[in-house]
């Protein structure tokens, strides 16, 4: 994990390094994915010292109140991961988008894509 954070700080120019999301089960605030990758990647910018920003979305599906909460859920869920992993609270901002940046006609694998959280780090 320490190499690939290190290869990503390189290749940065003082953009928002950008993330690979973690993906969400269905209507849950459950991982439906086995790579915490995504998330350990974070922690491990986050104890370096950068600003973590967590965005949480939903698919679709659902009404827009509904997905919001839900978004919220999720970014909650790994911001109280993050700090059970030692990553002080001022290097963490959160927000859920819900369904906001999700197509509104989808098959099933694009509304997987859309339930995720992104991580972007500063």
């Amino acid at each position: 994990i320490r190499k690939r954070v290190a290869e990503k700080i390189k290749n940065q120019s003082g953009e928002p390094i950008e993330l690979e999301p973690l993906f969400f089960n269905f209507n849950e605030d459950e991982f439906s994915v086995v790579d915490m990758d995504p998330f350990l990647i974070a922690v491990e910018f986050a104890l370096q010292g950068k600003h973590i920003l967590i965005e949480g979305h939903t698919d679709p599906r659902g009404s827009d109140q509904y997905n919001v909460q839900l978004s919220i859920k999720r970014v909650k869920k790994i911001q109280q991961l993050m700090h059970q992993m030692g990553v002080p609270d001022d290097r963490i901002s959160i927000i859920g988008y819900g369904e906001e940046h999700a197509a509104s006609s989808q098959d099933e694998t694009e509304h997987q894509e859309s339930r995720r959280v992104d991580f972007k780090a500063f």
